[in-house]
């Protein structure tokens, strides 16, 4: 290779050496240079997070005299959040103070999951930013102003949930449960279901179970709105949590009657559609399995293998609740038979057992569900 590249230089200067005269003292070509690779400064780790990130949005500017210009300001949709930013002086000042409560809040979670010693700091920083937010956008006068109000809001729920106040986690989702109800941005709905999906979990937290449990009933008719097809995730989550609530409390039957009432509401949705419904089967297989109810549990699995009959597996280790759910029959010979025709692997099985003495736990490894019963 050495050799060729050497015979093309020589090959190269012959025909530059015949040449006219004028084609050697043409100008050359204007090629721009390769840019100059810039070394990027270290990153200071003692730097608050957010300069050690910098975000892009922080350093984004619009000229003073474009600043009058509110034609992009009426987009009503989260979507366009990125674009409309950059050409709206007022959803700009709303972007970039959003951004810096947004890593102020996770500074704080941090603090707390590290048992650090500025949680009360950074805290305190947050809410000041979020009181900031709330300041400056006012009376919303443009659709993604009422968004960033809402997220503000949102942020400040979350906060006060990872700190255990959740009197405050609640006022705060009821702000954003009023804005939610008449915020006109498209996707409104899809936010709502969540805002009252977190409302039932500070409500639990407080005890509030009566309370929670209207909560859901009055969110669960999101699932059949125009923009069902996108709440169904936050309604199957909040059906879950209130189900869940319902079994820790050995209050089975109303969780049968949930759990029954959500399979009803998903059983002729498109199959895409059908959030949580492979969950919400194996939550009803719990409460059959503690009943001892072997046909009904066999005839449920067999609709759980039909819904699930194209994934890689019927019994992936990977499940949250299957076969765990099954522990109080897994011995039985008929379930033990399906189980062995579904391929439930050695490991599954072996969590069965633990799971009738210890529990079944959720991926963040705190228990979800108690030891499954057995009565008689």
């Amino acid at each position: 290779m050495r050799y060729i590249l050497s015979a093309l230089i020589v090959l190269n200067l012959a025909i530059s050496l015949v040449q006219p005269a004028t084609a050697q003292t043409a100008p050359a070509p204007n090629i721009s240079s390769a840019p100059v690779f810039v070394k990027p400064k270290p990153i200071d780790a003692d730097a608050p997070l957010i300069e050690q990130q910098r975000p892009e949005i922080l350093d984004l500017d619009i000229p003073a005299a474009n600043r009058a210009d509110l034609s992009t300001c009426r987009a009503d949709a989260t979507y366009q959040l990125n674009d409309v930013v950059k050409t709206c002086w007022p959803l700009l000042q709303a972007a970039k103070l959003f951004t810096r409560l947004d890593f102020a809040a996770y500074e704080t979670k941090e603090s707390l999951r590290r048992s650090r010693k500025d949680i009360a700091e950074n805290k305190t920083k947050a809410l000041e930013l979020a009181t900031e937010l709330v300041t400056l956008i006012g009376e919303p006068e443009f659709p993604l102003e009422h968004y960033y109000l809402m997220k503000s809001y949102e942020t400040k729920g979350h906060l006060h949930k990872a700190l255990g106040e959740f009197e405050m986690a609640l006022e705060a989702v009821d702000k954003r449960i009023a804005l939610l109800i008449d915020m006109p941005v498209y996707d409104m709905e899809f936010h709502l279901a969540f805002a009252q999906h977190n409302r039932s979990e500070y409500l639990l937290e407080l005890g509030r179970r009566t309370e929670a449990r209207q909560n859901f009933e009055a969110a669960f008719p999101l699932l059949f709105t125009a923009s069902g097809y996108k709440n169904g995730w936050p309604i199957s989550n909040h059906s879950e949590t209130i189900i869940i609530d319902a079994l820790r409390s050995d209050d089975h039957d109303f969780a049968l009657e949930a759990v029954n009432r959500y399979l009803t509401a998903t059983e002729n949705m498109e199959k895409g559609m059908q959030f949580g419904l492979t969950d919400h089967i194996d939550l009803k297989l719990y409460i059959l399995a503690g009943r001892g109810d072997v046909e009904e549990v066999v005839a449920l699995i067999n609709e759980r293998n039909a819904q699930n009959a194209d994934r890689y597996s019927l019994c992936p280790n990977s499940d949250r609740y299957f076969p765990y759910v099954l522990a109080p029959l897994h011995k039985n010979p008929i379930i033990a038979d399906k189980l062995s025709a579904m391929k439930c692997s050695v490991k599954s099985l072996a969590k069965v057992d633990d799971a009738a003495i210890k529990g079944i736990f959720d991926y963040d490894g705190t228990t979800q569900l108690l030891p499954p019963r057995s009565e008689p």
